[in-house]
């Protein structure tokens, strides 16, 4: 049998490779073909969900609102707080004691919630009552506000609004009881010192009398101490003696040393009728030495003239004999008061030094004095503050907000409860069909099978059959 041949390369058939399919028409094709089986899942889910609504016990919130200020004005300035974090710290506090068993203990007992079914079952424990009701009851501060929220959820509307409300109250009025006591507290405080302070004042300022009055420290001046003021005093005029003094003594001294008026310093006269003989003086001389030469020494009017001129130097020689006479007196009276003035200051200084030693111990009196005056005058105040504003000071805490019966449950409503419902359901089956075991498929070959070799022209054999 001749063998076949094959044809020519340009005849040959490549193998062909299948596009893979799209994703999204892949899960298309999968949701269609399960179908069924996600409406089931989804109708399953929703059924569940509402069998779960109804099983679900229907209970009540009521909400009542606290505001809560504590920079409000207190009675006394140290009681003041001050703002910013102390303040939030403040609101908090609050609300964490509102749900502490010593707070929670009274209202449970007021309410008689140990007799109520829905907290203890008529058990005589208060614990359980206690944990039930703090379980049931949310006390929290409202953002950055001072406004605390009081909600309590009950299966009874009234009784959640009556409960939130008693907290509420308490809340209230444990603070007002606070700041009564606070209040008291202050005012007992102050009553039962006033009655010491009092005496210790009357006490510290009757020793600084008795140790004025025993050193002989009786100090009438508002400004200073009267010896001080009198040395001070003593001080300041001596200064113009011992100036005049210093003149006087360099007057007598420069008159001492002058031989003649004429040959002297007239500034050291300081007399006018010197200084007029001196002018006298010499206009005599001008006119006798005019009258000498005109009319000769013996002419009688220079005789005249020399008579005046000697009348004239005789009245200066008194004048100047007088001016120091004087000046002498002066340094004399002058010298005498310096040491009058200098053996005063002596004392005084003396007696001062002695003053000063005193009052050193005086200012220790006068200063615990005037501490004690100052104590006792500010408790004064306080406690006259405390009694005559005690009931003016305003309310740090009050219920702006009463809790009313609710009308609506705090679960969701039926309809919302079944579109949950089927939304998760068709979410779950959804789910199963991403992640769950593929379903059964044709298997289509990848690669096609090759063409069936053709016979050659008057072959008798038949062409093999394709498989």
């Amino acid at each position: 049998m001749p063998s076949v041949q094959p044809g020519p390369t340009s005849a040959t058939v490549e193998p062909a490779t299948a596009t893979p399919p799209h994703v999204l028409s892949e899960f298309v094709r999968v949701v269609r073909a399960r179908a069924r089986t996600v409406v089931a899942i989804a109708v399953v889910v929703a059924v569940a969900v509402m069998i779960g609504w109804m099983l679900w016990p229907t209970k009540y919130k009521a909400v009542a609102l606290v505001a809560l200020d504590p920079q409000a004005p207190r009675l006394v300035a140290d009681q003041a707080s001050g703002g910013g974090n102390g303040d939030a710290s403040t609101v908090v506090s609050y609300a964490e004691v509102a749900t502490s068993d010593g707070f929670l203990i009274p209202i449970a007992k007021d309410q008689k919630l140990a007799d109520d079914p829905e907290f203890a079952g008529g058990g005589d424990g208060i614990g359980d009552v206690l944990i039930e009701l703090r379980r049931n009851l949310k006390v929290t501060r409202r953002g950055l506000t001072y406004l605390i929220d009081v909600s309590f959820t009950s299966k009874d509307p009234d009784k959640a609004a009556r409960i939130a409300n008693a907290v509420a109250d308490e809340i209230v009025r444990r603070q007002q009881a606070l700041r009564r006591e606070a209040n008291a507290g202050i005012s007992d405080a102050l009553r039962s010192r006033l009655a010491d302070l009092r005496a210790a004042v009357l006490a510290s300022e009757k020793a600084v009398a008795d140790y004025r009055q025993k050193n002989d420290l009786l100090d009438v001046s508002p400004d200073g101490r009267v010896g001080l003021k009198r040395l001070n005093s003593l001080t300041e005029q001596i200064g113009p003696i011992r100036a005049r003094l210093e003149d006087a003594r360099a007057r007598w001294d420069k008159l001492r040393k002058a031989k003649s008026v004429e040959d002297a310093d007239p500034s050291i006269f300081r007399s006018d009728r010197l200084t007029e003989l001196l002018s006298r003086l010499g206009e005599e001389k001008r006119q006798m030495a005019s009258a000498t030469q005109t009319y000769g020494p013996r002419h009688p009017s220079v005789e005249a003239a020399q008579a005046r001129i000697a009348s004239i130097e005789t009245a200066i020689r008194d004048e100047r004999a007088r001016i120091v006479d004087q000046v002498k007196a002066e340094v004399d009276v002058l010298t005498e008061q310096n040491a009058a003035y200098e053996k005063e200051i002596a004392k005084r200084t003396s007696e001062q030094l002695a003053a000063d030693q005193k009052e050193v111990v005086l200012q220790d009196l006068v200063r615990q004095a005037q501490a004690d005056r100052q104590i006792y005058e500010q408790f004064l105040a306080r406690q006259k503050t405390t009694q005559e504003q005690g009931d003016m000071s305003q309310p740090e805490a009050v219920v702006v907000s009463s809790a009313t019966p609710p009308t609506r449950p705090t679960r969701p409503g039926l309809t919302l409860a079944a579109l949950v419902g089927l939304l998760g359901g068709l979410g779950t089956g959804l789910m199963w069909v991403l992640f769950g075991p593929p379903p059964a498929r044709r298997v289509t070959p990848l690669v096609a099978p090759p063409p069936a070799p053709i016979a050659p022209p008057n072959d008798p054999t038949p062409p093999a059959p394709r498989p």
